[in-house]
């Protein structure tokens, strides 16, 4: 039994050591500053602040890569809920249409105030990316 155990043990290390080879890539895409929101909208402070601290680390192309983002298989599903975060919001690539952005704004809000953003499995470990009812409201009321 113990010799099973052993070999099941080995099997599994090797395993995990085989995976770290294999996945999606972390990549920050270069962007292009004339581009960002900050550049298209203006930001007051404390919104910059709460969107510095809650979001653009999925939601744009400056993502600070946390160490467990480089083991996998964690860092796939922390690779993939970047490349989602991007797709849906990139503050690195904000839309040059007025209607477009706004639309993107209002979406903000929404997400923001029905709690669906920042994603629960980013505020377990990132305690300071929870939002405060008047984080809410700030985000939303700059948005409008």
């Amino acid at each position: 039994m113990k010799r099973i155990v052993k070999r099941l043990l080995i099997v599994a290390v090797a395993a995990l050591a085989g995976i770290q080879f294999v996945g999606p890539s972390r990549t920050n895409p270069p962007s292009d500053p004339a581009k960002a929101l900050a550049r298209r909208v203006e930001i007051p402070p404390p919104v910059e602040a709460v969107l510095d601290r809650a979001c653009r680390s999925c939601h744009s192309n400056a993502t600070r890569w946390p160490w467990y983002a480089h083991v996998a298989p964690v860092s796939w599903s922390v690779i993939n809920h970047v490349n989602e975060g991007r797709g849906q919001l990139n503050l690195s690539d904000w839309p040059s249409s007025p209607e477009e952005g706004a639309d993107l704004l209002d979406e903000v809000c929404s997400q923001v105030k029905n709690g669906s953003m920042p994603i629960r499995e980013y505020t377990w470990i990132h305690r300071d990316a929870r939002l405060s009812d008047a984080d809410k409201k700030l985000l939303c009321q700059w948005a409008n």
